[in-house]
């Protein structure tokens, strides 16, 4: 900056009484700021000299005379998504994210990371019976706790336990793996306390935190939440857990609680993923596979999903189970509770292609007590031993069945007894000979108000014939998608497609291969 620019300033600033410059004879500046010093405070540099009057305050800062800039890269940063400062005032475009993964979405920002949206959904107007605002509240990312094996002299389990000891409420923190670590548990994870603010435990990125809990014995939960409230976990695998009863990951009277892109598969007995009790916990875009144990029949293996003892306004969004020994998703007895865009693949079917339990996609109503006022929408069951979606219950409040698809079940839909609303589902290639409607592949009784089914005029004359072909468009490699040909696209009464959302039909024919 030139000394006369800068005198000629100088001079304009202080001159006339009330400046708050000094009067050349030691006195201070005026004790309120005038005009001038308002004036001064506009045109400063950020190493405190008067810029020349006019300049751009907004203007990136460029170096002095004689100072220099080095200027960095999107790599340099380790980042790939978004805008970023090359740290000299230029901006860099660093990328885009593809799907699932969202820019930030890890918990690091400007690093693409899976599931960044909480609850997005495949219908604009399905029922929210719940919301999750407060995980929502921590936007900045956290420390960074790396587990590889050694670091520190310590092992990975000891390396989560120090990422523990860091949750405090409004805070998250990310476990990061450098080294495909596996974190061998030597003893359960158990929160039990119900802090007032969220937390979040995230892997880095769109990383997955592998837990090994097969050194563990089976009568507890590996991962449990007991009494806990608003935590967030996102990105972690769990196998080889046998659990005699319960869940490998048990959310049990806690409020407020989100499991979120969690990977449990091989686990031999066990639920993988478990509500009881409490209110208003989440989980979302899980995948539970390969659970159970070939061979077995017993009607009391675990489900893929389940919530049980009293559990209300749960909700599982974007989840899929996979070859396990009983029911895909099992409402065993919630209340008001909410299965969105979730697919269910040959549930009581072991890997091995045995059948076992009384599997079914999904069961939505509690047997032992009267839950009831459950959702399904834009969910998908396929090839399931017994019904691809039940009600299991002859007590409790009506459901809400809708925009679902039940293909090569054993039977479709099973409804009774109540006013349950069911609308806007398909049915097709169920194999039971013996029903109410749809040439016998669904049992839906007069109480239930169904209607714009593909069982239901206009698509068919008369409720007992078997309903149009859906058209799907490959079946056999996973893809259920309606071909453009279909007689269900754009065929309801306020012109919405029949069936499973595009979410949950994308959700199976990702995973196709894994059965």
């Amino acid at each position: 900056m030139k000394r006369s620019t800068m005198l000629i300033v100088l001079l304009v600033l202080c001159s006339g009484p009330g400046s708050g410059c000094s009067d050349g004879n030691g006195g201070g500046p005026d004790a309120v700021d005038g005009p001038a010093d308002l004036a001064e405070d506009r045109v400063s540099d950020s190493d405190g000299t008067p810029d020349p009057a006019g300049e751009d305050p907004s203007a990136p800062d460029l170096p002095d005379e004689g100072e220099t800039c080095t200027p960095t890269t999107c790599e340099a940063q380790e980042k790939n998504c978004g805008t970023v400062d090359n740290g000299c005032g230029v901006s860099l475009e660093c990328g885009d994210c593809e799907e699932p993964e969202r820019c930030g979405g890890g918990g690091i920002p400007n690093v693409c990371g899976r599931a960044g949206t909480l609850l997005g959904v495949g219908w604009t107007g399905s029922t929210s019976l719940v919301d999750y605002p407060k995980s929502g509240e921590i936007t900045e990312g956290g420390p960074i706790v790396d587990i590889d094996d050694g670091l520190d002299g310590k092992s990975p389990a000891e390396r989560l336990e120090d990422a523990l000891l860091l949750l405090e409420d409004n805070d998250r923190v990310l476990v990061r793996d450098n080294s495909d670590a596996t974190v061998v548990l030597g003893e359960r994870i158990r929160r039990t306390t119900a802090w007032s603010g969220p937390k979040q435990l995230f892997a880095y990125g769109s990383q997955r935190i592998r837990i090994d809990a097969s050194g563990l014995g089976a009568d507890a939960p590996p991962l449990s939440f007991d009494g806990s409230a608003y935590e967030h976990w996102k990105g972690f695998e769990f196998i080889g857990t046998a659990v005699d009863t319960g869940a490998v990951v048990n959310i049990g009277d806690s409020t407020g609680v989100i499991i979120e892109d969690f990977f449990v598969h091989d686990n031999p007995t066990g639920t993988p993923i478990r509500i009881t009790g409490g209110s208003d916990d989440l989980v979302q875009d899980c995948v539970a596979w390969h659970n159970g144990t070939p061979g077995i029949v017993d009607t009391n293996v675990p489900d893929g999903y389940a919530g049980t003892l009293f559990t209300t306004q749960a909700r599982f969004v974007r989840c899929i189970a996979i070859n396990g020994n009983d029911d895909g998703f099992d409402f065993w007895s919630a209340d008001n509770s909410e299965y969105i865009d979730c697919a269910a693949v040959d549930s009581g079917h072991t890997w091995d292609g045995g059948e076992s339990g009384d599997g079914g996609g999904f069961k939505m109503g509690g047997e032992s007590t009267a839950g009831g006022g459950n959702a399904a929408i834009g969910c998908i069951a396929v090839d399931s031993a017994v019904i691809g979606i039940n009600w299991n219950s002859t007590a409790g409040d009506p459901l809400t069945i809708r925009h679902n698809t039940s293909a090569r079940n054993n039977t479709g839909f099973w409804m009774s007894d109540k006013p349950h609303q069911v609308t806007l589902n398909i049915s097709s290639g169920n194999a039971r000979t013996s029903g109410s409607v749809n040439g016998g592949q669904d049992s839906v009784s007069e109480e239930v108000d169904d209607s714009w089914n593909c069982w239901n005029p206009p698509f068919v004359a008369d409720e007992a014939d078997p309903s149009p072909d859906p058209l799907f468009a490959d079946p056999d490699n996973g893809d259920f998608s309606l071909l453009p040909s279909s007689p269900y696209i754009d065929a309801g009464p306020d012109g919405e497609t029949l069936g499973a959302s595009e979410i949950a039909l994308q959700l199976l024919k990702d995973n196709w291969t894994r059965r």
